[in-house]
């Protein structure tokens, strides 16, 4: 029988023809993106913290997964029976408890019955500011949607009971009043079909701790009751279209309306064991085109977010960048906004095959930055539970840093940096190492606003948590940060962005329509002619051994972490490793690995991890240098 649980309601209230995909066992990349496995890592964090705020309770999902294996329906049967059985208690605490009304099947996170009360609880790593919560549609929506289904479904399975609904999120106004909080809880992974679960939590601290945990208020119960008793009637009414659906035979392929939301689609994706291609099903020859318009620069802001210029070209059948004018990418005023020029620039020149610079901007910009450059680049990793005492939920702790300063024209530049492997909260090391290789004099040069946003979060910490820090370290770093306000600029620091030169005025048809470093970089070794580069990624061991030649993405070329893997050397992209350190969000889950997770006490993991930390950090921002080499030479600076 075909069910409808929470996660599918959720998916049927996004795209209907989504829920069918999945139903019919289409390959999903959900599974394979990173950062969603991150944050699904934060949630069964949250998820075993609020066994120890609700206690006492039976994990169902436990209690079934040492029943044995079984089928999917088989494991399902058991859970419902087993909840059956423990809800005749009086008083009762269930993690994971099963319900199933018609087809409509949920499994609540932390139910408890008092008598004929039941309060349900759905737990979410999502944080709320306890100082000032909010609830808007766009940021919890979803949530209470979700809330509103199983409250629904638990109100039908249990009549005559009272069903109260609540959230339990992290409160981001609470500070940790506790040390390492998370080295006391293991993420281990099952494997096996028919398990309830694919994911535990394993917490090894004392009940002294579970009780300091319980008491300190970083899981907050939020009594969101009326919000969603607002929305039990639309939720009910989705929920009986979805479950008749269901009960169809063969079960009814949905058409959806196309619209630039299906550019996120996690359907389109495909395996040797699941071909199917769900957002190539959906859009049949509109999917064809090479250069379709899902791949230009901010495309769902183009003429407006509200009535993108996207959505009446699908409508059209213009789906091909080649098709389109400029009088398609003008807005309702008949303007062409910063997106929509750099959109009709990527179109112009990945037809004609050029680069494009606006030398004049690049050129203004360039020649405003003092010697001497300093390209910082910075690691950090957060957890929805606080790793130090003083911190909040979801606050950073900035654990490394990396630069490479250019001290004049012709310089070669010289590389220096910070990282920290061990349980400590490293701010005030972080800094001072940070003010002696940038000094006073010179520019600063981040990839975005992150490393801004970073230093402004130490400041904030330094100024609260550590008093004793000097006076001459607070001015210094003050005088780095740029400070914004409601969306203005109300102090500018010495940090340069340059990545915002980028949209502004370089493109290369390689970067297609984004301008992150991982895309510029590969597209600034096509373009340039630049010497140094090859002698700096020929010192990094980032040319192809075997003809000396410049990778595509050097960043394929960074080391695994385990041991033993040999590179290719036939001049060939190697196969990526089980464990490696390519992007932000690796090297986000390997530091929370090796100082506060399973390898924290593996001498040798941590030192394959400093080593790929400290690879892939370098290569951050010998990258920036790259970038501004090719800018440079290409404009004939500092010649």
């Amino acid at each position: 029988m075909l069910t409808l649980s929470k996660s599918d309601f959720k998916l049927g209230l996004d795209c209907p023809t989504k829920l069918y995909y999945k139903k019919q066992g289409y390959a999903s990349k959900l599974g394979e993106d990173d950062y969603l496995q991150f944050l699904a890592e934060g949630g069964y964090l949250m998820g075993a913290v609020a066994t120890l705020v609700e206690p006492g309770g039976t994990d169902v999902a436990a209690e079934v997964s040492r029943m044995g294996p079984g089928t999917s329906w088989e494991v399902t049967e058991r859970a419902l029976e087993l909840t059956r059985s423990l809800l005749q208690g009086a008083r009762v605490t269930l993690y994971e408890p099963a319900f199933l009304v018609g087809r409509r099947l949920v499994r609540v996170d932390v139910l408890v019955k008092d008598g004929r009360t039941i309060d349900l609880m759905e737990v979410k790593s999502k944080s709320q500011d306890g100082a000032s919560p909010e609830w808007r549609e766009g940021d919890w929506g979803g949530y209470l949607d979700d809330l509103a289904y199983q409250t629904l479904v638990v109100r039908a399975a249990l009549p005559g009971f009272t069903v109260r609904p609540w959230l339990m999120t992290p409160d981001r106004s609470v500070r940790a009043e506790l040390d390492h909080l998370t080295t006391h809880f293991r993420l281990r992974e099952h494997e096996g079909q028919g398990s309830f679960r694919d994911v535990e939590v394993e917490y090894n601290g004392g009940p002294e701790l579970a009780e300091a945990i319980r008491a300190s208020g970083l899981l907050r119960r939020w009594d969101v009751e009326r919000l969603v008793e607002e929305r039990l009637p639309d939720v009910e009414a989705s929920a009986r279209g979805l479950e008749q659906w269901l009960t169809t035979d063969p079960l009814i392929h949905p058409r959806t309306p196309l619209s630039k939301d299906c550019f996120r689609c996690e359907y389109d994706h495909a395996t040797e064991a699941a071909p199917a291609n769900g957002f190539r099903e959906c859009w049949g020859e509109l999917a064809r085109p090479e250069r379709h318009v899902r791949h230009l620069y901010k495309v769902g802001a183009i003429g407006g977010t509200k009535e993108p210029n996207v959505n009446t070209w699908i409508e059209r059948g213009l789906v091909d960048q080649d098709d389109l004018t400029e009088e398609d990418l003008k807005n309702a005023s008949g303007t062409l906004t910063e997106t929509a020029h750099r959109a009709l620039t990527q179109i112009r020149h990945t037809r004609a095959g050029t680069e494009w610079m606006d030398e004049r901007v690049l050129s203004s910009h360039l020649a405003s930055w003092e010697y001497p450059l300093h390209f910082i680049d910075f690691e950090a990793s957060a957890s929805p539970l606080p790793y130090h005492r003083g911190m909040r939920p979801y606050q950073t702790v900035v654990f490394q840093w990396s630069c490479h300063t250019v001290e004049g024209p012709g310089a070669e530049p010289l590389h220096k940096e910070f990282r920290n492997t061990e349980a400590v909260m490293p701010a005030r090391e972080f800094l001072l190492t940070l003010r002696e290789a940038v000094g006073h004099h010179g520019t600063p040069l981040m990839w975005s606003y992150y490393e801004n946003t970073q230093l402004r979060s130490l400041l904030e910490w330094l100024q609260l948590q550590e008093p004793e820090t000097g006076a001459d370290l607070l001015e210094w770093l003050d005088g780095l940060v740029t400070v914004r306000k409601n969306n203005k600029v109300i102090k500018v620091g010495r940090l340069v962005d340059q990545h915002a030169l980028v949209p502004k005025a370089w493109f290369h048809p390689r970067m297609g329509g984004r301008t992150s470093l991982k895309v510029c970089l590969p597209a600034a070794l096509q373009a340039s002619a630049s010497p140094r580069i090859d002698r700096w990624l020929e010192a990094e061991g980032l040319l192809y051994p075997a003809t000396g030649g410049r990778p595509e993405d050097p960043y394929k070329l960074l080391p695994d972490l385990l041991p033993g893997v040999v590179q290719d050397g036939d001049g060939e992209e190697p196969p990526a490793g089980e464990v490696s350190i390519t992007d932000g969000v690796e090297a986000m889950r390997a530091y929370q690995d090796m100082v506060y997770g399973l390898h924290m006490n593996d001498p040798a993991w941590r030192a394959r991890t400093t080593e790929a930390l400290r690879r892939y950090c370098r290569l951050d921002t010998l990258a920036q240098v790259i970038v501004w080499e090719h800018w440079r030479t290409t404009l004939g600076l500092d010649s």
